[in-house]
């Protein structure tokens, strides 16, 4: 199965008219790497999925990940992510 990486410090930008669908592995290098993926056209956004095969890795939840222009903030495992939320929903609360 074919595997993409790029180096420490990179930008990575896939755009697509269309859909995009990651079907090997990809691994986003450490640092301030970047990863963004823009589908479709004009106001009309296109489809991102995975195959079965297809997965992404970044190097470090320091580096940047944007779909669409949403501009995401990695987390380095689920509890953190679930700690996050809570944090968040509570903040709101006030």
């Amino acid at each position: 199965m074919p595997h993409f990486a790029t180096p420490d410090s990179t930008s990575l930008t896939l755009d697509a008219i269309g859909a995009i669908t990651v079907n090997a592995p990809v691994s986003i290098g450490g640092g301030t790497a970047e990863l963004e993926l823009q589908s479709g056209t004009g106001s009309t956004l296109g489809d991102i999925s995975f195959g079965p095969n297809g997965d992404i890795t970044f190097g470090s939840t320091s580096d940047l990940f944007n779909i669409n222009g949403g501009v995401f903030q990695l987390e380095g495992t689920l509890p953190i992510l679930q700690r996050r939320q809570t944090q968040s929903r509570a903040d709101s609360m006030r």
